[in-house]
């Protein structure tokens, strides 16, 4: 009888997992060059720009819909922030994740892209709350 698996190796024989220790260094400068570029561009020409208080719900609202590109873009956008604040959400409640308030507030100002990186910085610093079945680690 043939064994399917005769060819393969053994699990003891298995290589071990590569090491992701440099990949996450450079995961972790790339995602915070972005969002460091982002912030200073909203702060340098998006937030000088805005109207006084009154109208900013006019504004936030309807001045993103002003062409269907502008609608898709933000669309995009509040559909992004929408499921990364489920996502903060659902690891707070299953994973026991903590300080995942401060990306959600983040996604709002400045923008979806710093409460992201914030995020992953935050879920990268929890790592005891995301430990999976046998102590393995769901992040690098």
């Amino acid at each position: 009888m043939n064994d399917v698996h005769a060819g393969l190796p053994k699990k003891s024989d298995a290589t071990p997992a590569v090491s992701t220790g440099g990949y996450a260094r450079v995961l972790t400068a790339t995602t915070c060059a972005i969002a460091a570029a982002f912030s200073a561009l909203f702060f340098a020409f998006v937030l000088p720009a805005l109207p006084p208080v009154v109208d900013l719900p006019k504004v936030a609202l309807l001045d993103g819909l002003v062409n269907p590109t502008a609608l898709g873009y933000t669309a995009d956008t509040l559909a992004t922030g929408l499921v990364l604040i489920a996502w903060i959400i659902y690891e707070r409640v299953a994973l026991g994740v903590r300080r995942g308030w401060i990306a959600i507030l983040l996604c709002f100002v400045p923008g979806v892209v710093v409460g992201l990186t914030v995020y992953l910085l935050i879920r990268r610093s929890d790592r005891d709350a995301l430990r999976g079945l046998h102590g393995a680690s769901l992040l690098p």
